[in-house]
């Protein structure tokens, strides 16, 4: 079974213990960003999309992250308008290489990666359609 994950570019702060926490794990890794550099509500997070970039590519020894820039900021409307636009892309982009796709943002930290891989097994055994996993 092939295992993907994705994530959203813009906060560096926790990106790498992020990744680390479940990279082994899985087969691709999706990361979505803002190609202009913007929010969804349009401000400039252009430092910080650039700084998860640098951090990605340092911290990718098996090649698995695939960019994915996209256009996602929508100043003017709600921002989970745009929030969800991106997650809905970076998921079918994840589940054109993987069977099942983990959704992590840059500040999650998976406590016990072999525990949720076992679950995702688990319930891929089952046909059904999704795993609603807590972490805590």
């Amino acid at each position: 079974m092939r295992l993907a994950s994705y994530i959203l570019l813009g906060d560096p702060a926790r990106l790498v213990p992020s990744i680390n926490s479940y990279y082994e794990h899985v087969d691709t890794m999706v990361a979505s960003y803002d190609q202009d550099g913007y929010s969804w509500a349009g401000a400039d997070i252009g430092p910080e999309i650039r700084k998860c970039l640098r951090l990605l590519k340092k911290n990718d020894p098996d090649g698995k992250v695939v960019l994915r820039p996209g256009s996602f900021s929508c100043p003017g409307q709600h921002p989970r308008l745009a929030d969800t636009t991106q997650r809905q892309t970076a998921l079918d982009e994840a589940s054109e290489v993987g069977e099942w796709v983990v959704p992590l943002d840059t500040d999650e930290i998976v406590p016990d990666a072999n525990h949720l891989v076992s679950e995702v097994h688990s319930t891929a055994e089952t046909d059904a359609d999704g795993l609603e996993y807590s972490a805590s």
